[in-house]
């Protein structure tokens, strides 16, 4: 096995086991193929397989995303709760109901594009908000990139960290499909699972922000 099939190997798998979809954005991502099919929930996990690729790769080469400024942070990490807490509230806790989007796009109307068209953006937006919230997100990759300049990166170049950061985003996008269509199967034979997965969802979603909530409040109290 040469060097670059070995890299393509440990980051595929590397962003297949980390993107296993847990937490807020997991539960947004099935709550999406729910209600408007199984390709609007995946547009959720391909968003998540670039960030997650975008972070590995910016990581790699020591740039941060997000100013080191202690202010600049609580803004992005306040803002970005409001918005996770009003998705909480307009998608996981409301009832599901039934959308036209599948009816418009098989009947391939420009309404249909549009709902599609206005969907995956607000999937991008988000997935990325999640990214700039998370307080785990960036403090990872950038503990793996330390790892991985020590080991299997140890001699590579910027060709090997583009190679490692987009198949890391593959292995991301593989697994979300794979659980998504097993997800999907499970509510096609067993009904009742819906329901549980819906709650298990909130749970994990509200389980989330409260963790997310108690890092902005030590946020802010640092700053005081």
């Amino acid at each position: 096995m040469n060097y670059q099939m070995l890299l393509v190997i440990i980051a595929f798998i590397i962003g297949a086991i980390t993107s296993i979809p847990l937490g807020a954005l997991g539960a947004y991502m099935i709550d999406r193929m729910a209600r408007n099919g199984f390709w609007a929930g995946f547009s959720v996990g391909l968003f998540v397989a670039f960030v997650d690729a975008f972070y590995c790769g910016v990581s790699l080469v020591g740039i941060s995303l997000i100013s080191g400024l202690p202010i600049v942070r609580i803004l992005v990490q306040g803002l970005g709760l409001i918005f996770l807490l009003y998705l909480g509230g307009r998608h996981l806790l409301v009832p599901h109901k039934t959308s036209h989007f599948m009816k418009n796009m098989s009947e391939g109307t420009e309404v249909g594009k549009n709902h599609t068209f206005t969907l995956h953006l607000k999937n991008f937006i988000v997935v990325l908000i999640y990214a700039l919230v998370n307080p785990n997100f960036l403090a990872f990759w950038a503990n793996m990139a330390n790892l991985l300049h020590t080991s299997i990166l140890k001699t590579s170049g910027m060709h090997g960290y583009i190679l490692f950061s987009s198949s890391v985003g593959i292995g991301s996008a593989v697994s979300q499909y794979i659980s998504l269509r097993v997800i999907d199967k499970m509510h096609q034979f067993f009904p009742l699972s819906k329901t549980v997965i819906r709650w298990v969802s909130i749970f994990i979603f509200l389980a989330t922000i409260v963790y997310f909530g108690s890092f902005f409040v030590k946020e802010i109290a640092n700053l005081i």
